[in-house]
């Protein structure tokens, strides 16, 4: 990982030298990196150009840290877009920042107080957790720190709704325990404070497993479904997330807006895309 702008002579050298060692047989391959990923530049608010100190539009990490907390700064920053695209910082966009680590922080003391409680496990609240955890994983992994920092502010306000729902104690720390796993590459130092003295772990949350998912539990019930006609969308419908295409197929041609599109024509073909959409071609 690097920026292009400033690597590209560090990349040489390390190809170079890989090569050369090779070459002496020390190793067994010739090639440095399996794969490069160039983060985009943070532009200043200023002139909205590169930031540098020669022309006196830096906005530097201390300034703002002193402001907002180092995990409000490392989160926002992720938050800005893609992780190969440009960004132009804006001191209005940190404050939603801020305000979702607050929320977390105050979420996690209100939670660890509450008594375990006779209350039934709420299947929807920990679907809703199998499915962040599933959402975080899948953005991680792919550099998608954008998306995955709005899934976990999403999620926060999730519970926040959830609080008015009859759910026990003990379901209720495991929600927030996986959040602060799950926040703990982001936010690192409000998470360490959670998971030792909020939560009572052991150890370092740095140092945990990453929490694990049932893909049963993470799968949608129901999915939005596309209805098109010769192309053009018709309507909207929500079916079951597993349909089959005969089920899909059947809920397109009898669709009322569809039907309606169609009219007096003779229906040639139905392309079905499971999952996402129905083309009704006539």
């Amino acid at each position: 990982v690097g920026g292009a702008e400033h690597a590209v002579m560090h990349l040489l050298y390390a190809r170079f030298w890989t090569k050369v060692i090779h070459d002496a047989g020390l190793i067994d391959f010739n090639e440095p990196f399996a794969q490069l990923r160039n983060q985009g530049m943070l532009l200043s608010p200023i002139d909205g150009q590169k930031m540098s100190k020669s022309k006196g539009n830096v906005i530097t990490p201390d300034e703002v840290i002193a402001v907002y907390g180092t995990d409000v700064l490392r989160a926002y920053i992720l938050f800005l877009g893609p992780f190969d695209a440009n960004a132009v910082w804006d001191n209005r966009g940190i404050v939603g920042v801020q305000r979702f680590i607050e929320r977390y922080w105050s979420l996690a003391n209100e939670v660890a107080s509450l008594p375990n409680g006779g209350h039934p496990i709420d299947d929807a609240f920990e679907r809703d957790r199998h499915k962040i955890i599933r959402r975080l994983t899948h953005d991680m992994s792919r550099f998608r720190f954008n998306t995955a920092v709005a899934a976990l502010m999403e999620y926060v306000n999730d519970l926040y709704t959830a609080r008015a729902r009859p759910i026990g104690g003990r379901q209720w720390r495991e929600a927030i325990r996986t959040l602060t796993l799950l926040l703990a590459p982001i936010a690192p130092f409000v998470t360490e404070e959670v998971w030792r003295n909020v939560l009572k772990q052991s150890g370092s949350v740095h140092q945990a497993d990453w929490p694990a998912f049932d893909e049963a539990l993470a799968a949608d019930e129901e999915v939005t479904i596309v209805i098109q006609v010769d192309g053009k969308l018709r309507d909207r419908i929500q079916m079951a997330a597993g349909a089959d295409k005969t089920s899909l197929r059947e809920a397109a041609v009898t669709n009322e807006k569809a039907i309606s599109a169609v009219g007096q024509r003779p229906i040639r073909e139905v392309i079905v895309v499971p999952g996402r959409l129905v083309n009704i071609v006539a």
